[in-house]
């Protein structure tokens, strides 16, 4: 357990700051479960197949920095202490790379596709989920393989 030192906050400010990351963390949670709710199984975002597959992938991305930061981050201010080990901090680095890395590309692609479904309106009717899919999953691997250290 490693304790914080000098710069440890009063009490009131870190149940303020806890207070903060929960309610960051609690409507991150509540927020990007509704868009992978709303868009797999009722199919409530009416925009083309591949958008639809690009802001899923953002949402989970979220997801995952949302339970791999705030929730640590939470936890600690709580504890006034480092409860999870340096293992976690290292992990926590290589996810936050890997995810930050995945936003900017998915967050380019959705553009980039944007721009080809308005000027070519006929070629993108026949873009179908897998293809949307199959860009994410190698967009996500890319990202991946970027970040390894060598």
């Amino acid at each position: 357990m490693l304790k914080y030192t000098d710069s440890s906050l009063p009490s009131w400010e870190r149940c303020t700051w806890a207070l903060l990351n929960l309610l960051i963390l609690l409507s991150s949670l509540f927020g990007d479960t509704m868009v992978l709710y709303g868009s797999i199984k009722h199919r409530a975002i009416r925009l083309h197949r591949i958008t639809v597959a690009l802001i899923q992938h953002l949402a989970l991305l979220d997801l995952i920095l949302s339970v791999n930061r705030v929730l640590p981050m939470t936890v600690s201010l709580l504890a006034d202490a480092w409860l999870f080990g340096e293992g976690l901090c290292i992990v926590q680095q290589y996810i936050d790379k890997v995810c930050y890395r995945v936003i900017y590309a998915l967050t380019c692609a959705l553009t980039t596709t944007k721009l080809l479904t308005v000027k070519y309106p006929l070629k993108s009717g026949m873009w179908s989920q897998r293809k949307a899919q199959k860009l994410c999953v190698v967009v996500e691997l890319v990202s991946v393989v970027l970040v390894l250290p060598f």
